[in-house]
């Protein structure tokens, strides 16, 4: 790809925000003799994907200070000496060129598979709390607007092609509230097989040990199931869908800010 405008930048960036988060690159004062073209821009991808033109004497100056910006998910501005070998950064003042590393991390998601009488007050909870929220089940008078009204995206599709047709990432909470076991299995084989930052599976222990018995089977091991929180949701003695829906909800949010808390899953519970 050629010569990028902002436009295009901004176009190709949200395009790959999604997966893991995007930045762009603006120019912000070049004192080298590159001839940099201050309103050329350039655009990264979490994925080492990248479009625009990069002058090979800041190449790896570029990579380096992209990958800081969005390994620590904030803007920057970055200081940096061209050379034959790619260029350095230099800090944030001092260098020849100064460029803005404009961070577009990724939203935070919410998919629920399944849309039964838990995922309609956890849906809602979740577009409360400001995840992009995606309901997955193959029955379409489930997996309806009338019921989701706040979903950012309604998947009507059976279990794993629905979720292999979604990017599940590291902002990913994956919340397994399917209507049977069979279903339960098969979308906990895929979704451990990402690296979704949240596993959650409803059911009773019972239905829970067979799952992880029969994923044992195939190969999965002790460490991968143990990033499964089931039973699902915090110990708050839940018992209505809604309450239900709070303890889980709760739940992602302690994973996620790293809260040491009451888990009702027996392999995460600390007191």
């Amino acid at each position: 790809m050629g010569r990028l405008g902002l436009a295009e930048a901004i176009e190709q960036a949200l395009a790959w925000q999604g997966r893991g988060g995007a930045a762009i690159v603006h120019v912000v004062e070049d004192h080298s003799t590159l001839g940099l073209d201050p309103s050329a821009k350039l655009v990264f991808g979490a994925q080492e994907e990248v479009a625009g033109e990069m002058h090979p004497g800041l190449s790896a100056a570029l990579r380096d200070s992209v990958s800081q910006a969005l390994s620590r998910r904030g803007s920057r501005v970055f200081s940096l000496n061209p050379s034959d070998s790619g260029g350095e950064v230099v800090g944030m003042q001092g260098g020849a060129v100064t460029v803005f590393v404009e961070v577009l991390a990724p939203e935070t998601e919410l998919i629920v598979v399944g849309a039964g009488h838990i995922a309609q007050p956890l849906a809602a909870i979740g577009d409360l709390l400001g995840f992009a929220v995606t309901v997955v089940d193959d029955r379409p008078e489930f997996a309806c607007r009338e019921r989701f009204p706040t979903a950012r995206r309604l998947i009507v599709d059976e279990f794993v092609p629905g979720l292999s047709s979604i990017h599940i990432g590291p902002d990913s909470s994956v919340v397994l509230v399917t209507r049977g076991h069979v279903h339960d299995q098969s979308a906990l084989r895929h979704v451990l097989r990402t690296d979704a930052g949240y596993i959650g599976m409803i059911g009773s222990r019972l239905r829970i040990r067979t799952v992880k018995q029969h994923l044992r089977e195939e190969g999965f091991d002790d460490q991968q199931l143990g990033r499964v929180f089931a039973p699902i949701g915090l110990d708050i003695n839940a018992h209505t869908p809604a309450e239900i829906a709070v303890a889980i909800a709760a739940e992602i949010v302690a994973v996620k800010r790293g809260a040491s808390i009451s888990h009702l899953t027996e392999s995460k519970r600390t007191n």
